[in-house]
């Protein structure tokens, strides 16, 4: 007579916490890591947005002193011309 025991497998892990920002936002932002209009990825690509980039101070005039500390950089391997 052969006799077997049946083990049950162990719960699947819990999944993380979501993050209901990052939700939101995951609604607006895609990755692409392939090629578009002829660049090579990865893209981050924003739909149906206006993006807003500040430097943390609150203001886009810096109070007349700019702080440099934040910003955008284009990029698009051009030639620097003079």
């Amino acid at each position: 007579m052969i006799v077997s025991t049946v083990v049950p497998a162990p719960p699947p892990p819990s999944a993380p916490p979501t993050n209901p920002v990052l939700t939101d936002l995951a609604k607006y932002v895609k990755i692409e890591p392939g090629v578009v209009n002829g660049v090579k990825g990865p893209h981050v690509i924003f739909s149906g947005v206006n993006l807003h980039v500040e430097s943390g101070s609150g203001t886009t005039a810096d109070a007349g002193a700019p702080t440099g500390g934040t910003g955008i950089v284009v990029d698009g391997n051009e030639a620097t011309y003079p």
